[in-house]
């Protein structure tokens, strides 16, 4: 089984020997002490598709596990539930936080949240994420469908499209970015959007817990929370 870099180069190599495997990385008894507010069906769901998976991404050591379930805690939370991006916004939010909106402060006032209205979180997504990140314009309908999704809140129609590529080179099943999108709120799709991502972005290359935030979540503030977090899942 062949793998390609985004610049299209075989880096498929290193994988050939790697296969589908059964040996527990992670116990049940485990992930219920970091995903303590998760019901049985997430738990079940996560530990089944990352047993199976996980060596095939490359998530073949106790650091570099313990590096990935600290990730999925900062994005997602303890309850282990692949989420959506939430766009509820005030109007002073999306200036600050969108260049689109900061150009057009009209439209912040129209699609933020305020006292008289809600936020209209399909055009937030829309406008935000418009002719970016392979995303098509704001009439596509792209921002909104291909807001951020998973463990990993993948975001942009482009990263949609290659995690697809990732994910069915790497474990042989037939996905694609329509696939990815369509079934990410979902355990298991979550799950294998965050491993594919890891090995698509060389997370396993990573000697420390900064060096994995900065390649999921360059400009988060929550730096030292992931250390935090880090140090907790290892102490389990």
């Amino acid at each position: 089984m062949k793998l390609y870099d985004k610049a299209g180069r075989e880096i498929g190599e290193i994988y050939e020997e790697t296969t589908e495997g059964t040996e527990e990385l992670i116990s049940k008894e485990r992930l219920k002490r970091i995903f303590y507010n998760a019901d049985g069906s997430h738990l079940s769901d996560f530990y089944d598709i990352f047993n199976n998976y996980a060596k095939s991404f490359v998530i073949n050591t106790e650091v570099r596990v313990n590096f990935f379930l600290a990730q999925v805690v900062a994005e997602i939370g303890y309850d282990l539930i692949s989420k959506r991006e939430n766009l509820n916004y005030t109007p002073t939010a999306l200036v600050t936080t969108f260049s689109r909106y900061s150009n057009n402060p009209n439209w912040a006032d129209r699609d933020g949240r305020t006292e008289l209205h809600a936020a209209r979180q399909e055009s937030v997504g829309n406008v935000a994420y418009a002719d970016r990140l392979g995303n098509g314009d704001i009439e596509s309908g792209d921002g909104y469908k291909y807001r951020g999704g998973g463990m990993f809140q993948l975001t942009g129609k482009g990263n949609y499209d290659r995690n697809g590529v990732v994910i069915q080179q790497t474990i042989g099943e037939a996905v694609d970015g329509s696939n990815v999108v369509s079934e990410i709120e979902t355990t298991a799709m979550g799950t294998l959007s965050a491993m594919a991502f890891w090995l698509d972005n060389e997370c396993y290359k990573c000697e420390n817990i900064d060096c994995v935030t900065q390649k999921i979540n360059r400009y988060t503030d929550s730096y030292q929370k992931r250390k935090e977090i880090y140090l907790w899942i290892v102490s389990l």
